[in-house]
């Protein structure tokens, strides 16, 4: 839809006039004429204290730091040509705005516009779902304002389109990353080895599987404790049988005094090389390493989770029992996968058609089929 000229020229004009957010001390109340740098550090620590992994605060703040370059990048004037050399100026400018700037007529608008329409442009090639996913970042945003009294409260639609399908390992790429055992003197190798595998037969998130503990690994009742979700609910999961072999011999030899032969229940299950809990920097960086020398192109940890949803549905497995494996509140993302994945195998398909209970009759003579 074309931008009408008068209503934007009027809404820059508006954010050009309010420019210049008061800088709050630090420990007092938060107010509607601070800036929204205050508004993201508010969310930020917010999120921390709910107990949400660093993933997934690095991942809000993100979505922080693109609706400020687009604020400032409104405020500024600029035009879509200017965006990547303005792009560090227009941050630093939008974080410094009030937060009742955020109650700006058309914003949503706006800002859909310059998702679809300026960074697209500027190479950053934004599919139809990122540009969704956006919006929805940003009513995260505004939601999280209103909350807090900020501004007033009002609903904001974003529509729904089904995603792509995620890219997932090809059984090539697991073979390269699984099938050559570490050198079992080399630790952080050897321990990347047995994550992948932890990985592979869970499909748990990296921030789940970097919080667990030695003594979560039940190995007589066959489980594994999550106690660290993003939806904070504890879960249990299976310890299928590969992995409770390998998981056995990792804890005998790094996770376990040598001198007591007793396991180190209290400490992590995946340390760095010197036993302390790994940062997800810290692992992304080891990981992308480990995957260089298997010749695999890194992608992050996510892919581990989409390749094994991907593998469930493909079997014939089923959604709601998949649910309760990956710990989806809903079966809304659980039924995105079932959609993109869900094929039944041949011989399932083959075994329960409908059809194949008809017989094919006629009188008393059965139809064959023409001969080539």
């Amino acid at each position: 839809m074309p931008i009408d000229e008068t209503m934007e020229s009027t809404f820059k004009a508006n954010l050009e006039k309010l420019r210049g957010g008061k800088v709050a001390a630090k420990g007092s109340p938060i107010k509607s004429t601070d800036t929204l740098e205050r508004l993201r550090r508010e969310f930020h620590f917010q999120k921390a204290a709910e107990g949400l992994s660093e993933e997934t605060i690095r991942t809000y703040d993100n979505h922080f730091y693109k609706f400020f370059e687009f604020m400032g990048y409104i405020a500024l004037g600029c035009v879509p040509s200017e965006y990547e050399d303005r792009k560090d100026e227009c941050r630093s400018v939008g974080a410094s705005m009030p937060i009742s700037s955020l109650d700006e007529e058309n914003l949503a608008y706006f800002y859909h516009d310059y998702l679809s329409r300026i960074r697209t442009r500027n190479g950053n090639n934004l599919s139809e779902q990122s540009v969704i996913s956006g919006m929805r970042n940003f009513r995260v945003i505004l939601y999280y304002a209103m909350n807090l009294n900020l501004i007033p409260k009002k609903d904001i639609a974003v529509k729904s389109v089904e995603p792509p399908p995620k890219e997932t390992f090809t059984k090539e790429e697991i073979w390269r990353l699984t099938h050559r055992k570490p050198n079992k003197d080399d630790v952080v190798e050897y321990r990347n080895w047995v994550m992948i595998h932890y990985f592979l037969a869970t499909g748990n998130r990296i921030g789940s599987v970097l919080a667990l503990n030695v003594e979560d690994v039940d190995f007589e009742n066959n489980e594994i404790a999550v106690k660290f979700t993003k939806t904070r609910t504890p879960q249990m999961l299976a310890l299928t049988t590969r992995l409770k072999t390998i998981l056995a011999q990792w804890i005998h030899d790094y996770r376990t005094d040598p001198t007591t032969n007793t396991p180190y229940f209290g400490e992590p299950l995946f340390p760095n090389r010197t036993g302390e809990r790994m940062t997800y920097d810290g692992a992304s960086d080891s990981m992308a390493d480990y995957f260089a020398r298997r010749y695999v192109e890194w992608a992050g940890f996510h892919k581990f989770r989409h390749s094994y949803a991907a593998n469930w549905m493909r079997d014939g497995g089923d959604s709601l029992k998949l649910k309760t494996q990956l710990g989806h509140t809903s079966l809304l993302m659980t039924n995105r996968y079932a959609n993109l994945y869900g094929k039944a195998v041949a011989k399932d398909a083959e075994a329960h058609s409908l059809i194949n209970s008809v017989k094919l009759t006629q009188g008393r003579k059965q139809l064959t089929r023409n001969k080539p």
